[in-house]
């Protein structure tokens, strides 16, 4: 099954990378305020983990998921030493183990306040039918459920998961309507329904429904025929 395009590229890129901070923003998320440097004293033993668990507590607050470390930003990385008052480690990306970085999503959550969407997928999946069977666009579902996971604080999933969703419950749901229009049209609807959309012989016209008058429903005098 082809996924749908929900979001297009420019959008998605956005929402897979970490998010572009200026200096002020920096300042506001990468602080390390009581809760973070009690983690930090606690859980981080070494440069690479007090390093790693402060950009991801920022670029959490900040967008509400978390990233791989080979999306990481060295501006951010560079910030976020200096801010710990620590020299960067050549390779800090190589050592910030992916166990590690596990680990500190996982208490990451936990001093947030938020949920793993993996214990929230069935709200997840309840949401995302509701909006297509009231026909939402799908830019527009995407936007709403991060909204709305948000709200409830829970973590945000990847792109592929929501794009995964959105596209299978609008394939449940045109599924579901072909499925009652065939228990429910006569034999002879069928018929002039295929005779409307029949492609005639000579391939310069036009099926009989695409040859169907338009009716103006406009008052105007000058629209209006007798």
């Amino acid at each position: 099954m082809r996924l749908m395009d929900v979001l297009p590229d420019n959008e998605v890129n956005r929402y897979n990378r970490p998010p572009a901070l200026n200096s002020d923003s920096r300042k506001k998320y990468f602080k390390v305020d009581q809760i973070i440097q009690e983690a930090i004293k606690k859980q981080a033993k070494n440069v690479e983990s007090k390093i790693g668990l402060l950009l991801q507590y920022g670029y959490f607050k900040a967008s509400g998921r978390f990233f791989t470390s080979k999306s990481f930003k060295l501006s951010d990385i560079k910030y976020v030493s200096k801010v710990l008052g620590v020299t960067t480690p050549a390779d800090f990306l190589e050592q910030y183990l992916d166990r590690t970085r596990q680990n500190h999503r996982i208490l990451i959550l936990d001093i947030c306040g938020y949920i793993e969407f993996t214990s929230a997928i069935e709200f997840f999946d309840e949401a995302a039918g509701d909006m297509v069977e009231k026909q939402m666009h799908p830019r527009k579902m995407f936007y709403v459920l991060i909204e709305q996971l948000r709200q409830k604080k829970i973590e945000l999933p990847s792109y592929d998961k929501i794009s995964r969703t959105i596209t299978e419950k609008f394939h449940g749901f045109e599924k579901n309507i072909i499925q009652k229009m065939t228990e429910t049209i006569s034999k002879e609807q069928a018929e002039a329904l295929e005779q409307l959309t029949e492609l005639p012989e000579k391939h310069y016209e036009r099926s009989l429904l695409t040859r169907l008058k338009v009716i103006n429903q406009s008052l105007k005098p000058g629209k209006i025929k007798s």
